[in-house]
């Protein structure tokens, strides 16, 4: 028996130390208790959190969105708010993702973050299911691989910064990217010719991305539905189309011909939910000191935009559309 015993430590023991190791070290917060994931770790670290915490108001979109800094929003309308946008989220994973939310927690709010850019084609759940499969099954999160590395180079980078901070070299720590901040300005003298080309080269990117545009209505349908659902629900919900650089409108949009399109989706949107629309020419959008690229707005302004969505009020770059 003692044998038994002996050689059941033998292999328990260093599995319990890793496993251990691997949650006190995966950037997911899978347990939502560590409160450190990173910005990466969405949507999965996102659902995890709305399962855990049922918050009745969330936030959907892209990056654009998911760059919305949560903890500014509870702080200026005194209410809770989970993120459940991520950067490259198609509006089908959105879509998704609002039904997973619905399952899980008594919605009482919804900003729901839409683009041309994220919207072509047909839009399905995309990595969802198979993210979804990870979030409610603790055994499928543990036993994949990808996190294990992950958890690896999180050990590795802390283990780097707590020998760097001893050795008082600051200049060796490694922070993760935290594009929520309102620190992550671009400073004024970045800006200038090399600035302009930058912007038109992400330009080109986007417009090369964007040669087959189409608009489905089947995309329409599935953003109606949603509508119709937090009507029947007393959800209330509003569709925002983030701001873009002038840039934008004058080398992919127009030239390629979706602002057609982009007039049509905002038009069926409007007949079903609120609309704030910041994806128009205006004063804002043709200053390039508000964007980091195109799309992304700098630390300063994406809090103005912020306080444009959610508290609502006069702003040069919004325009509201109620029912």
């Amino acid at each position: 028996m003692k044998k038994l015993v002996r050689k059941l430590a033998i292999f328990l023991i260093p599995f319990a130390l890793a496993l251990v190791f691997f949650f006190v070290f995966e950037p997911y917060d899978y347990f939502a208790v560590k409160g450190d994931a990173v910005y990466g770790s969405m949507p999965l670290s996102s659902m995890r959190q709305l399962k855990k915490e049922r918050p009745a108001n969330i936030i959907l979109g892209d990056s654009r969105m998911a760059n919305i800094d949560t903890d500014y929003v509870e702080q200026i309308t005194g209410e809770q708010w989970q993120m459940m946008g991520f950067g490259g989220a198609q509006v089908g994973e959105c879509v998704e993702l609002f039904w997973y939310s619905a399952a899980h927690t008594d919605l009482e709010k919804v900003v729901f973050g839409v683009s041309f850019y994220t919207s072509s084609g047909t839009q399905g759940p995309g990595r969802i299911p198979v993210i979804e499969k990870r979030a409610d099954s603790l055994w499928a999160f543990m036993t994949n691989a990808n996190y294990w590395l992950e958890s690896i180079n999180t050990a590795k980078y802390k283990a780097v910064n707590m020998i760097a901070g001893a050795l008082g070299r600051d200049d060796l720590i490694y922070y993760p990217e935290d594009p929520t901040s309102f620190d992550a300005e671009i400073l004024p003298d970045e800006r200038g010719v090399k600035y302009r080309r930058d912007l038109e080269d992400y330009c080109e990117i986007l417009s090369g991305n964007m040669q087959k545009f189409s608009l489905e209505e089947s995309t329409l349908a599935s953003l109606v539905e949603i509508a119709e659902y937090c009507d029947a629900n007393g959800i209330e919900l509003i569709f925002v189309f983030p701001p873009m650089q002038e840039c934008v409108f004058e080398l992919v949009t127009e030239p390629l011909g979706i602002d057609g399109p982009i007039a049509r989706y905002k038009d069926a949107l409007k007949k079903h939910a609120t609309v704030y629309d910041c994806e128009f020419r205006n004063e804002f959008t043709c200053c390039e000191d508000h964007f980091r690229d195109g799309f992304h707005l700098v630390g300063q302004d994406r809090k103005q935009f912020i306080d444009a969505v959610f508290l609502g009020g006069d702003s040069p770059m919004i325009i509201r559309y109620g029912r």
